[in-house]
């Protein structure tokens, strides 16, 4: 279907699929570690140290996660030519 939406024959935009993709990667890590250090925090008491600590992992882990996914470059074979 072509027309003028912008959309290609497989009905793709491009990379918005991969951009969406990731940004819910990274806020689904965020909001995972953000609720187990609430619920840590609500368990033993304590201030926000568990909350604040569960940002922190989950916005690392979220990036993480978007690197492994999209961030590394295409998987290329070696090359056999270097093995002569």
């Amino acid at each position: 279907m072509s027309g003028s939406d912008g959309a290609d024959s497989k009905g793709s935009y491009g990379g918005e699929d991969v951009a969406w993709s990731a940004l819910s990667s990274l806020l689904a890590g965020l909001l995972l570690w953000l609720g187990i250090g609430w619920g840590a925090d609500a368990l033993f008491g304590t201030g926000r140290v568990f909350t604040s600590i569960g940002v922190f992992v989950g916005f690392g882990l979220g990036m993480y996660i978007v690197y492994v996914r999209y961030g590394r470059g295409p998987k290329t074979p070696p090359d056999d030519r270097s093995r002569n």
